[in-house]
């Protein structure tokens, strides 16, 4: 299951962990690169939840269907209570530093000071 709640091995046990999860998500991209490979980084609305979740090597990513194509794991990365706060933090889609490569390490940079849920493995 997960790593204090921070850490989910399979997506469908994110989702299923907390319905509001189903709700409204803000995707900023899936190009994020980590070690273990391409990640897409959402906010969830009613949680404020910053995930990077990863993509399927096998799977294809499917723009219609926003829950088809996520493998996991899923790392939550931060909690941003409001939409505001968020675009504060990382500046508006898909303006997100538009000459610097996106990784996790990146996010990490752009999330400045703020405390993080649990480390996510750098690019």
């Amino acid at each position: 299951m997960s790593d204090q709640a921070n850490h989910y091995v399979r997506y469908r046990d994110f989702l299923d962990a907390d319905p509001r999860r189903r709700g409204d998500a803000l995707e900023f991209g899936h190009d994020w690169r980590g070690p273990e490979g391409r990640y897409r980084v959402c906010w969830y609305q009613d949680t404020g939840e910053l995930t990077a979740e990863r993509l399927s090597a096998t799977e294809p990513l499917d723009l219609e269907d926003f829950h088809q194509g996520i493998s996991g794991p899923v790392h939550l990365i931060a909690r941003i209570p409001s939409r505001a706060q968020l675009d504060r933090l990382l500046g508006t889609w898909p303006n997100i530093s538009l000459d610097r490569p996106h990784t996790i390490a990146r996010l990490r940079e752009l999330l400045g000071g703020r405390p993080q849920l649990r480390p996510v493995p750098d690019a």
